[in-house]
């Protein structure tokens, strides 16, 4: 903050001032109607059925004073386009404001044929009740989140926004209202509106190998289609002038007299492929435990940790945004167990008393990590918005696992920022970030006080029990050097936590 600056917060003067009348929350509704029929089929003694179908009709959401704006692209007409200054402002009373605006309410055009159907099978193979498959296939329709339409509410004509320049806090009205406009940033939704699914299936053996134990392999995938993500269809094409400041990226959007335009469309699409295995034993003779295993693959065509509202880099050519979803851990190894401590079981004296009856209990947890996905933080393709645009490689980044330090978990070298103009040809989501191998352990007893109630539960935990290191995150920003390429954050810090708990 300049010197000046801060002197006009202390005195309550304002070079410029800004006062919009956008309600924030409206009236909005929506409704809903479903229903379903299923049948569980008892085809014989070893083989049964349950197929099923369900049929969901979701309209948009609508706004009980109609306050609805959308941008439709076939409404928007080049002729009553509003003129722009050098600067990319909007001079005053040159075309239409509300261009390509429109009330989504006599556009909508959305799916009601929204049939899903679920079937499954469990079949005991040899009829002897010791190994089984299981099966099924389900589709599951959805609405879309209520939050991407309200925001369509606090679009033109319904927001007005006034900028006074050389005002004061105290006497905003003083101040010298501008002679142009600038171009809004607006948030839209797609008119056609599908609706979103999944679809899942699955596969299982499950067998019994020894007494209280069962051992499990299977598959099972899934795909997700006509979910929402966010677009900017006012993207201009990839410029150097843009990129360079010389040309300000308003001027050269398709859509004059927008900034961006946050269009929400239903193109989201994912998909799942999983391979898992578990042993399982119930509690039986001082002795349980799960061991379970999952190898899997999940992939997507966009960012999708940050809810619907970051679009991708290049709106014009968004084919290579398929890849790793930020959810996708490859191997995933999980072991939970409970024993209880054989000595001095039993026995009427102290020693059993106090040392007997100890149970030993755990859950240990190694993943490989999340994708990592470097990103430039600045507009080298010049297309008015650095979001998710990734620097270009001259080489492999990867480092084998024996060479990643906190120091240099991936290769930062092979990095280099692309051409003005340019997009990377680098894929999303290429690296990944460090896993996780974590003990927590816990002993704990049960003293009876009496021969039915109270009883007094002695518990000591611990987390991170060997202390060993978790990488938290690693420096992704190509134009931050000093933590490009290195663990960002971390944690060794082994807990401990010992309580009573007493139960009448």
């Amino acid at each position: 903050m300049t010197n000046d600056a801060f002197a006009d917060l202390i005195l309550g003067r304002a070079a410029q001032y800004s006062e919009t009348d956008t309600v924030a929350f409206n009236d909005n509704r929506r409704n809903a109607f479903e229903a379903y029929v299923d049948d569980n089929w008892k085809v014989s003694r070893r083989l049964s059925l349950n197929i099923g179908v369900r049929y969901s009709y979701f309209p948009p959401a609508h706004e009980s004073s109609d306050k609805y704006r959308v941008v439709r692209p076939a409404n928007y007409n080049p002729a009553k386009a509003v003129t722009l200054n050098a600067q990319g402002q909007i001079i005053k009373n040159s075309g239409d404001l509300f261009n390509g605006l429109v009330n989504p309410a006599d556009y909508w055009d959305f799916s009601k044929r929204n049939f899903a159907p679920r079937v499954s099978f469990a079949w005991d193979i040899m009829g002897d009740g010791k190994t089984a498959i299981r099966g099924g296939f389900g589709m599951f329709y959805s609405r879309e989140i209520l939050g991407a339409f309200i925001l369509m509410s606090g679009n033109p004509p319904f927001a007005k926004l006034v900028d006074l320049f050389n005002t004061s806090l105290s006497n905003p009205g003083g101040g010298a209202a501008r002679d142009f406009d600038l171009p809004t940033t607006l948030g839209s939704i797609d008119t056609k509106q599908q609706t979103p699914y999944t679809e899942q299936w699955n596969l299982n053996i499950q067998r019994s190998v020894l007494k209280n134990t069962l051992f499990e392999i299977g598959y099972s995938g899934s795909r997700g289609i006509h979910m929402m993500r966010t677009q900017d269809i006012n993207q201009p094409l990839a410029s150097v002038g843009i990129a360079n400041g010389s040309v300000n990226a308003n001027f050269l959007r398709p859509y004059k007299g927008r900034g961006v335009l946050n269009h929400r469309e239903q193109s989201y699409m994912s998909n799942y492929h999983g391979l898992h295995g578990s042993l399982r034993r119930s509690y039986s003779n001082g002795l349980s435990y799960q061991v379970s295993y999952t190898w899997s693959k999940a992939i997507d065509n966009a960012d999708f940790t940050g809810g619907i509202y970051g679009f991708v880099p290049n709106t014009q050519d968004s084919s290579g945004e398929r890849g790793r979803a930020n959810f996708d851990a490859t191997h995933n190894f999980i072991v939970s167990y409970t024993y209880e401590l054989p000595w001095l079981k039993s026995g009427a004296g102290v020693a059993s008393q106090v040392l007997g009856g100890w149970q030993l209990s755990g859950v240990s947890t190694f993943q490989s990590g999340l994708p990592l996905n470097p990103q430039l933080g600045r507009d080298i393709a010049g297309v008015g918005s650095s979001s998710r645009q990734r620097p270009a490689t001259s080489g492999s980044p990867f480092l084998a696992f024996g060479d990643r330090t906190a120091d240099r978990w991936f290769n930062p070298t092979v990095f280099s920022a692309p051409a003005l103009g340019t997009f990377s040809p680098l894929g999303r989501n290429v690296l990944s970030a460090p896993g996780i191998n974590n003990w927590d352990i816990a002993l704990s007893k049960i003293f009876k006080l009496h021969h039915e109630r109270p009883t007094l539960e002695v518990r000591a935990e611990s987390y991170n029990s060997f202390n060993h290191t978790e990488f938290n995150g690693v420096g992704a920003s190509f134009f931050t050097p000093a933590s490009f390429g290195k663990v960002t954050s971390a944690k060794n810090e082994r807990s401990f936590m010992v309580g009573m708990r007493l139960q009448f």
